[in-house]
């Protein structure tokens, strides 16, 4: 209703048509489709913002990645990647992981979570992005944090998919709202290597 569209892109058709499903129950115009992210399907200058969720630590070539980011977004836009894991704050996730796979699955970690680690094989520094975005021209801003608001939603993640109540779900966010900012704004600058996240800013 207030004139705004998306558009779903993943690799895995599954993932495409999850996001259509979802957008059809908010009553949101949108469309998907399934393709490559380091190769974008889409005209120069095609949206206002592009964003990426947890998709950084999958791609191989991230300098494609950022490049065509920028080239399908508009002058004036902005895009954003985030919940990307930071090298020493993703082998203390991981360990995280483990331990309340295992605490919850009663000493027998699923076979799902190696094979999701397993993709989790592109890890970069923000050191790393930042003289990435330097070296491709790029304009941009990397942050590390997630400190405590992500091991803590973490552990909210099995009751919200359990009872799936969008009341519940507000609630949570709620609560890690005010933590994430404390992540951000302090946390972050006393314990640097324990961040578990890396945000990526780029605008145009």
């Amino acid at each position: 209703s207030d004139g705004t569209h998306l558009t779903c892109l993943d690799i895995a058709f599954s993932a495409v048509q999850v996001s259509l499903v979802s957008m059809a129950k908010e009553r949101m115009s949108g469309n998907g489709l399934q393709g490559n992210a380091m190769s974008l399907p889409f005209a120069e200058g095609s949206f206002d913002v592009v964003i990426g969720k947890s998709i950084i630590h999958h791609i191989p070539e991230l300098s494609a990645l950022l490049q065509e980011t920028c080239r399908v977004t508009k002058p004036g836009g902005w895009a954003l990647f985030f919940t990307d894991p930071t090298i020493p704050g993703s082998a203390r996730y991981r360990k995280f992981k483990r331990f309340y796979a295992r605490l919850i699955h009663r000493g027998n970690q699923p076979a799902s979570v190696e094979s999701v680690e397993e993709t989790q094989r592109y890890e970069r520094s923000a050191d790393e992005v930042r003289g990435l975005l330097s070296h491709l021209g790029l304009q941009g801003k990397v942050v590390e944090t997630g400190i405590l608001s992500l091991y803590l939603g973490f552990l909210c993640y099995p009751f919200l998919l359990k009872f799936k109540s969008r009341w519940l779900s507000a609630v949570v966010n709620r609560v890690l709202k005010p933590l994430m900012w404390i992540d951000d704004t302090i946390l972050r600058h006393i314990f640097p290597t324990w961040a578990c996240e890396q945000w990526i800013m780029l605008w145009r």
